[in-house]
């Protein structure tokens, strides 16, 4: 079984990269870890989010930042002790305590934690309220203060979580990688203690290669209340260099090397050879158990996109686009319609 539980792990761990490329070791799954984990993907269950959005130093910004997820005292907020507050008078009492002791700390640019834990369009929001309440208790209450509220003013009900970094033993959080999986998968458990179909699988083992967009591109591109609509650096350079491709193309030139793509490519065929080898040792078994899950297998093995498609390849779709909307000129000619920077 050895065999089996390593490669079941390794298409749902895989392990965490560092900076320094290597890859962090993995403790095998039990196979029914896997079992549920892999029905889960099969079955096409919601995958939930958990993202760091930013942090907060000092005792203005963490202020603005309570006030922005209280909505100025229109919405409650909830801490750690279970205390709730309401309105713009005790949403001051709830920062006022962060700041005074935020004031006597060491200069920081990361006081608090910005977490934001959500779910797809459909969800009970009461239920993501109430396992965002138990997953924050069970992380963080031992050891960091927080507060926290629920938002439905999107399609995706969420919740936004602030914790401060600094614990009650004086240790700073320093979340990684493969903290926010761990927080991922406590969040979807959560859930489906509450009978929330919910799963925090990788996006390598359901064959997704397109990354999210950064939220700090994110919010700087669509903009907000107090912020102007603008098009983020990083946004402009992604376009300019879809357009460079386009025209190359277009010219009939070689497709220039992206080692990311290569990368891309081999980590796809990876995960398909794991699967197979996954589906060929369960076989071997003849237990009914196994059997099922090699059935969920096939079907996820089945349902993994055929071609890759990248961030890349979505702002060329866009551009061409555009051109054909907006320009008459041919494409070689076409060198200004990437966003300003």
């Amino acid at each position: 079984m050895a065999i089996i539980e390593e490669t079941l792990s390794s298409i749902l761990e895989g392990g965490v990269k560092t900076k320094g490329k290597k890859v962090k070791e993995f403790k095998p799954l039990s196979t029914n870890d896997a079992r549920g984990a892999f029905r889960r993907i099969a079955n096409k269950a919601p995958e939930v989010m958990a993202k760091i959005t930013g942090f907060s130093g000092g005792a203005k910004h963490i202020q603005s930042h309570l006030k922005y997820i209280g909505r100025d005292g229109e919405l409650d907020l909830e801490n750690d002790r279970g205390q709730i507050f309401k309105g713009k008078e005790e949403i001051e009492e709830a920062y006022s305590d962060w700041a005074d002791q935020i004031k006597t700390a060491k200069k920081s640019k990361r006081d608090v934690m910005h977490l934001m834990l959500s779910m797809p369009v459909g969800t009970d929001p009461n239920k993501v309220k109430d396992a965002a309440r138990n997953f924050a208790k069970n992380t963080f209450s031992e050891n960091n203060e927080y507060v926290f509220a629920l938002h439905t003013d999107t399609p995706h009900p969420h919740v936004h979580l602030a914790v401060k970094m600094v614990g009650h033993n004086r240790v700073k959080l320093n979340p990684r990688k493969d903290d926010i999986q761990a927080w991922r998968e406590g969040f979807a458990s959560e859930l489906r203690s509450l009978g929330v179909s919910a799963s925090a699988t990788k996006r390598k083992a359901r064959g997704v290669t397109k990354k999210p967009v950064n939220n700090v591109v994110f919010n700087i591109n669509k903009g907000d209340k107090t912020h102007k609509k603008r098009v983020a650096k990083v946004t402009a350079l992604q376009t300019k260099d879809a357009v460079d491709d386009l025209i190359a193309e277009s010219k009939g030139l070689p497709e220039r090397d992206r080692p990311w793509m290569k990368a891309i490519k081999e980590d796809k065929e990876e995960v398909r050879g794991l699967y197979k080898l996954a589906i060929k040792e369960l076989g071997k078994t003849g237990k009914a158990e196994d059997k099922a899950l090699v059935s969920d297998l096939k079907t996820i093995l089945a349902g993994l996109p055929k071609t890759i498609v990248t961030q890349h390849d979505e702002l060329k779709e866009i551009v061409q686009s555009n051109i054909k909307q907006e320009h008459s000129k041919p494409l070689n000619k076409v060198r200004d319609i990437s966003p300003s920077r």
